[in-house]
C-alpha cells in the first residue's frame, strides 16, 4: 500500500502537469438513482441499461446519452429479464451484456447483445457455467472473457469462460490462480484481458489489491504486481485504446473511500498511476463509459456519511491532455494530414528506418487498424464515419498519438 501523503503528492503532480483538467457536471439520468447500471458507449453515444433503484428494485430501462447537446433519451426497455448486478461490454459496434439477479428473484447466466443501427437487443447462447452476480466480463479479439462473481449456492468463485462471438459457443479455460472473488475490476490492454481486486469471502474487509492478466495467445493467467492503493471492490473501469482504468467503488474496508480514487494501468510497464479523483467521496457499483478521450461518471450509491444515498449525476473529465503529453512532444516533427479524412491519412516526418508500427482504434477502444509503415499513406477506406486514434510507435516507444475523424 502507499501512504496517503504519497497518494497525495501524486495526484498534486499530476494536478501540475494537467491543469486544464477538471470534472464537468453534465445533464442527470433520467428517473431515479440506481446502483449497478449497465454503461457502454457506441458510435460516439453513452448507455445505461437496467441496474437497482432505492426500492431495490430490479430494472429494465435503458437511456442514451448525446455529448453534443448533453441530452438523454429514453430508448424502449431491454426485452430480458429486468435485472441489476449485471454487466457488459463492446465489441465490433455492438453490446453485449449478461448475467445478473432478476427482478423473477432469481440469478442469472444469459447473454444478450444490442445492435444499435436496429435498436434491438438478441438473446445469445446461455453460459454454461452457474448463475452469478457481478463477474469479470471483458471482450478482446472476438472474444468475451467471464468469471468470479457469487451466488447463494457456491458463494464466490473464480471459474473463467471465453464466448467466441461468431461461433456463439462457450468453452471454460483455467480458474483465476487467486481466491475466489466478486465484483473484481476488469479491461484489455494490448491484446490481453487483466482483472483482478474485487472482495472474497470471509469477513467484510477482506478486500483484494492482487491483479491478473490472462495471456490470449498462450492461454493461462500471469500474476502481477498488486494495486498500489487501497484494496477496493465495485467500482468501474473502462478502456481507451490500450490504455485500462479504473475508478472509484469501495475501499479495503467495504464502505466509501474520501475520495473517487481514479487510476490508470500501464501494462509496458505493470504499473499503476493515480489521476484526478470525481467529486465527492467515492462509490459503490457507479456506471462509466468512455467516447473518444471523454470519461463519462454517474450513479452508483455512497454507502455512508453525509452524501449517502443513489445517485443519477452524470460527470465528465477528460483525458486529453495526458494522452497527447511528453513523448508526443519528442517527435514534433511528425505530422498528419488531412483531418477530418475521407480515405487517406498522410503522415509526414518518419522513414522506414524507424521500423514504425501504426494502430488505429475506434472510440470504444477497439483496435481496427494495425500496419508496419511502409509508405507515407494510411488507407482508411473502409473505415465506418466516426472517431479514431492513430498510435505511431516504435521498438523504443512511443513517437506519436493524435486523433481524428473519419467521414
Amino acid at each position: 500500500m502507499i501512504t496517503k501523503i504519497t497518494a497525495l503528492f501524486s495526484a498534486l503532480l499530476f494536478l501540475g502537469t494537467t491543469t486544464a483538467q477538471t470534472w464537468q457536471q453534465k445533464a442527470s439520468n433520467p428517473g431515479d438513482g440506481k446502483h449497478h447500471p449497465v454503461s457502454f458507449s457506441l458510435n460516439g453515444k453513452g448507455y445505461k441499461a437496467t441496474g437497482v433503484t432505492v426500492a431495490n428494485e430490479s430494472t429494465s430501462d435503458f437511456f442514451e446519452y448525446d455529448p453534443v447537446t448533453d441530452t438523454w433519451t429514453t430508448l424502449p426497455d431491454f426485452p430480458g429479464v429486468g435485472r441489476g448486478f449485471s454487466i457488459g461490454d463492446t465489441w465490433d459496434g455492438k453490446a453485449y451484456m449478461g448475467f445478473g439477479y432478476g427482478a423473477n428473484n432469481s440469478y442469472l447466466n444469459d447473454l444478450w447483445v444490442f445492435d444499435p443501427a436496429t435498436g434491438v437487443w438478441t438473446e445469445l447462447a446461455t453460459c454454461p457455467c452457474e448463475e452469478r452476480i457481478h463477474p469479470s466480463f471483458v471482450i478482446e479479439d472476438g472474444l468475451l472473457f467471464t468469471g468470479m462473481g457469487n451466488n447463494d449456492v457456491s458463494g464466490n468463485m473464480k471459474d473463467w469462460w471465453e464466448y467466441n462471438i461468431a461461433t456463439d459457443t462457450w468453452r471454460q479455460l483455467p480458474d483465476l490462480p487467486g481466491l475466489e472473488r466478486h465484483h473484481p475490476f476488469m479491461f484489455s490492454a494490448d491484446g490481453d484481458v487483466y482483472t483482478g481486486l474485487g472482495h472474497g469471502d470471509g469477513p467484510g474487509t477482506n478486500v483484494f489489491v492482487d491483479w491478473y492478466k490472462w495471456d490470449l495467445t498462450n492461454e493461462n493467467w500471469v500474476q502481477l504486481n498488486d494495486f498500489p492503493g487501497e484494496g477496493r471492490v465495485a467500482g468501474s473501469q473502462f478502456n481507451i485504446g490500450d490504455r485500462g482504468f479504473v475508478i472509484s467503488g469501495d475501499g479495503d474496508n467495504h464502505s466509501s473511500m474520501p475520495t473517487g480514487e481514479f487510476w490508470e494501468y500501464d501494462y509496458q510497464t505493470d504499473s499503476w498511476t493515480e489521476l484526478p479523483p470525481h467529486p465527492g467521496v467515492s462509490r459503490w457499483a457507479p456506471g462509466t463509459f468512455a467516447i473518444g478521450t471523454t470519461v463519462y461518471f454517474g450513479a452508483g450509491e455512497v454507502r455512508n456519511g453525509a452524501e449517502a444515498g443513489l445517485k443519477n449525476d452524470l460527470w465528465s473529465f477528460d483525458l486529453d491532455p495526458s494522452l497527447s503529453m511528453t513523448n508526443e512532444e519528442l517527435a514534433s516533427n511528425i505530422v498528419l494530414y488531412p483531418n477530418p479524412a475521407v480515405s487517406t491519412i498522410q503522415i509526414d516526418g518518419i522513414s522506414m528506418d524507424d521500423n514504425a508500427e501504426i494502430i488505429i482504434t475506434n472510440s470504444a477502444g477497439q483496435e481496427v487498424l494495425k500496419q508496419s509503415y511502409s509508405n507515407n499513406e494510411i488507407n482508411i477506406k473502409n473505415l465506418n464515419d466516426g472517431l479514431y486514434f492513430m498510435t505511431i510507435s516504435n521498438p523504443e516507444g512511443l513517437l506519436k498519438r493524435v486523433k481524428f475523424v473519419k467521414n
